[in-house]
């Protein structure tokens, strides 16, 4: 018992507990946006004239003055002027229309950036610069400021995608949970030993599994072509 927390404290020795919400957000900033766009863009309508959504792009947080003019920003600037902590999204669009092609790059919104992310001002930072800048070198960072409050993303645990988790319920019996990817869909599958899916390892050579329809009638189902269907990546 004395070894219970040991994966947690060594864990922690060389993690921050908020490392995470910075994983993520960096992940979503370098990767998932432009995903997004690219989707968006493969779904749009093209019979009167063609719409190209391209490279979207995050720059670093600054404010517009009064004047008009733009400025740096630093999160300390933000919580003493009341201010949100956020860059501008630049997107490239292209409209083409018979022969004549236009294209430019346009700011379409603003984001909130994440103290500590790789978009944020004080990344790469030193700490001398860091505290020329008053910025607190042993803040760990992973939270927004919005309008000059601090604000965290709530932790949610969830399953890797397309990621088979085996593992027994309170009556012992086997379970299977994963979540099917493809794209932004996520679909949930449960297979369970004593519910209305029972697993069979291995018949006739082949994975398998037997499914009980509304009539109570079992069928046999090759599990290597169910997996498929619900569009998870296997190997045999």
């Amino acid at each position: 018992m004395k070894n219970k927390n040991l994966i947690v404290k060594k864990y922690l020795e060389t993690h921050s507990l908020v490392e995470s919400n910075i994983v993520s957000f960096n992940n979503f900033i370098t990767y998932r946006m432009q995903e997004i766009v690219n989707e968006i863009s493969n779904s749009l309508d093209k019979e009167d004239f063609e719409i190209t959504l391209g490279k979207i792009e995050i720059g670093k947080p600054n404010i517009i003055e009064a004047d008009g003019s733009s400025s740096s920003i630093m999160p300390y600037e933000a919580r003493l002027r009341d201010m949100t902590y956020s860059a501008p999204i630049k997107l490239e669009i292209t409209i083409k229309k018979g022969e004549q092609i236009d294209s430019e790059k346009v700011e379409i919104g603003r984001i909130p950036i994440i103290v500590k992310s790789n978009s944020c001002n004080t990344s790469g930072m030193q700490e001398k610069e860091l505290i020329e800048n008053y910025n607190d070198p042993n803040d760990p960072g992973g939270y927004f400021i919005i309008k000059g409050n601090e604000r965290v993303m709530i932790m949610a645990e969830d399953l890797a995608e397309n990621q088979p988790f085996i593992e027994k319920d309170k009556m012992g019996k086997l379970i299977l949970r994963l979540f099917s990817l493809k794209g932004t869909y996520r679909i949930p599958t449960y297979i369970s030993e004593n519910k209305k899916v029972v697993p069979v390892w291995r018949q006739k050579g082949n994975p398998s599994i037997h499914h009980k329809n509304r009539n109570s009638k079992t069928s046999t189902v090759n599990i290597i072509a169910y997996l498929k269907l619900k569009a998870i990546p296997c190997t045999r």
